[in-house]
């Protein structure tokens, strides 16, 4: 093989192999973790029913559906999510959130497994949320 076809060709493999490099930006596995960590002092707060310090990690307009919406989003403020919270917790539907597992999904969402302990204590319900992180706030949360 000549000279020049070998240094074609070598570079026609460089190009190859630098196409099929991760486009990840190298910030994202730090995102990612800040993200996995904010999940879950929320859910340190909301157990805690530390409702304060829980509003201070959502931005004031949320995207909200959970399994009673089917497919419908609605968008309510930051005391309104607290609030329903609040009334879960005071009506025995739901004690604690236990974290089963966290999953990194892109830039801006967690997703968690978890189970949901209500009263009477022995009633555990499995759950999974979604989180939208942006600006180091919560977004929208879908819970199914």
């Amino acid at each position: 093989m000549p000279v020049r076809v070998r240094f074609l060709f070598s570079g026609y493999m460089l190009l190859v192999l630098a196409a099929c490099q991760s486009g990840d930006s190298p910030g994202l596995e730090q995102q990612q973790t800040a993200n996995m960590q904010l999940t879950k002092t929320l859910h340190k707060h909301l157990n805690d029913q530390n409702w304060q310090a829980a509003g201070t990690l959502c931005a004031d307009r949320i995207r909200y559906r959970d399994r009673t919406m089917l497919l419908a989003d609605v968008e309510e403020s930051r005391a309104w999510l607290l609030d329903h919270y609040r009334h879960l917790r005071y009506a025995g539907v739901r004690r604690a959130l236990e974290i089963r597992q966290l999953y990194p999904a892109g830039k801006y969402h967690v997703i968690v497994e978890g189970l949901a302990r209500g009263d009477p204590p022995d009633t555990i319900q499995p759950v999974c949320l979604i989180y939208t992180i942006e600006h180091n706030h919560i977004t929208r949360l879908y819970a199914y």
